[in-house]
């Protein structure tokens, strides 16, 4: 049975404000490192917080909508950037350098978040994740369950299978 893969935007902080690395952000990425064994940086406590997650899902949706095929890698980049690396992916800049990491023009990219091209699809899929009753990441949908938030792979891997074997 084929497994297909939909990336759809959900905005964590759509309003732009100043915002630090408070010890509610901490802990999640302590708890996100420990179940995952993934090196998730641990900044200080008060470093600079990303002011919103918009930009960075308006970028995501332009390489989805012009670069399909970097898609997947512009994805990870962006997580690697943030949880890594403990860059500000609300920064323009940010954003256009990973582009220009994977052969994309920074500049086109620039242009389209600065223009607002993919504002609206990124409202649309927010809205529609609500109308779906999803209210945190990750959410992923298996047949028929919907599993959310920070859980073990064992538990993803349960659940594929028991939507290939019918029972969901």
């Amino acid at each position: 049975m084929p497994v297909e893969l939909i990336h759809r935007a959900f905005l964590l902080l759509p309003a732009e404000r100043e915002r630090t690395f408070s010890e509610y952000y901490l802990r999640h990425r302590r708890a996100a490192r420990e179940l995952s064994g993934l090196p998730f940086d641990l900044p200080a406590l008060g470093a600079p917080y990303p002011r919103s997650s918009l930009p960075a899902l308006e970028a995501a949706q332009w390489v989805k909508r012009c670069h399909p095929e970097q898609f997947e890698a512009y994805d990870v980049a962006l997580y690697e950037a943030f949880f890594r690396e403990t860059r500000d992916i609300s920064d323009v800049s940010v954003l256009g350098a990973l582009a220009a990491d994977l052969d994309m023009e920074r500049a086109a990219l620039e242009r389209a978040l600065a223009g607002g091209q993919e504002r609206d699809a990124v409202w649309a899929e927010y809205d529609m994740a609500q109308r779906q009753g999803i209210t945190r990441i990750p959410t992923v949908q298996i047949g028929s369950r919907s599993i959310s938030g920070d859980v073990p792979y064992a538990e993803y891997l349960q659940a594929a299978r028991a939507s290939v074997d019918g029972s969901t």
